[in-house]
């Protein structure tokens, strides 16, 4: 019974993963295309600067050389503490900013804090910096969220992949969730040898490419077994949409969780079914000659070797 669970819930994960990844992949795509990592940095910057029109400091600031030659004509969408320092500190020394001249707010505060130690003025900048990119990293994962819990759910909806209706699948069917279960051992594995050749990578797999992405996630949904798509046709009753539905948002709100959240959990999942008994073995067995048996008393018996 407890293996069923366990196997039900890790075949689950599994689809929540390779949902999360095709969604990802169209996450990234949107991002790339709309500069969005560049434009939630630069609202980041302008609100640091106190400049949230671009009409002063924000506006010199990506006019600095050091910003145009990163950028390469387009918004960076990352930039250091240490250099986000140089080029204020910069514009401090040579456009007369703070100390009364094109700014005043933030910064000025900044300067005074620093004094006239021009190596603490930027090191006083740098960690300005930083804490409030910790913000802007956390407003912009709030936003990554919800984006993907849109796609999750027109991914969902499209393809059908309703939750309770895959749950069920793999509850009944046994011989599908062993199916899945070996599935997610060989992603973990591949994962775990990829990560030991590429310490940068996030999850270890490699995402399909984008033209390709929707098509693959399909092809591996078929493959698991699982109830996808709209093969039987579209639901019959008013009861069955709402049974979709309901299945579908359950699917986007384990997407917009993220791939990385479900590639770990499901690695513990499999760690843990790893260490309990095999499917098909009796919960208790005859204790052998020499371990000790419920009741036994523990000083006359020898510990019991874990597997």
């Amino acid at each position: 019974m407890l293996g069923a669970i366990l196997e039900t819930a890790i075949g689950l994960m599994l689809v929540f993963l390779l949902t999360s990844l095709a969604c990802s992949v169209l996450q990234e795509i949107l991002a790339n295309v709309t500069s969005w990592r560049g434009r939630n940095l630069r609202a980041g910057i302008q609100g640091l600067l106190n400049d949230p029109h671009m009409t002063g400091l924000a506006r010199m600031f990506y006019q600095h050389p050091l910003i145009v030659g990163l950028s390469g004509g387009r918004l960076p969408s990352y930039l250091s503490g240490s250099t986000f320092a140089k080029v204020v500190a910069d514009l401090a020394a040579q456009q007369g900013v703070g100390r009364g001249g094109a700014s005043a707010g933030p910064l000025d505060v900044v300067m005074r804090i620093a004094g006239n130690d021009p190596d603490k003025f930027r090191a006083e900048l740098e960690a300005w910096y930083n804490e409030a990119m910790d913000r802007v990293g956390g407003w912009y994962k709030r936003n990554v969220q919800l984006v993907l819990f849109m796609f999750g759910f027109v991914l969902a909806a499209g393809l059908n992949i309703n939750t309770l209706a895959i749950a069920h699948t793999f509850w009944t069917q046994p011989l599908v969730r062993e199916l899945a279960v070996t599935r997610a051992e060989e992603i973990i594995a591949e994962a775990k040898k990829a990560q030991a050749g590429d310490a940068g990578s996030n999850t270890g797999m490699a995402n399909p490419e984008p033209p390709g992405v929707i098509p693959s996630l399909q092809k591996q949904l078929n493959d698991l077994q699982v109830p996808v798509g709209w093969g039987s046709g579209l639901p019959q009753s008013t009861m069955k949409w709402l049974e979709a539905l309901a299945g579908w948002l359950i699917t986007a709100c384990a997407t917009a969780l993220g791939s990385q959240f479900w590639f770990n959990l499901l690695g513990r999942a499999l760690q843990l079914r790893a260490a309990g008994p095999k499917p098909g073995e009796p919960a208790s067995e005859a204790a052998p000659d020499g371990v000790a048996t419920p009741g036994a008393e523990p000083a006359m018996q020898p510990a019991r070797a874990q597997a």
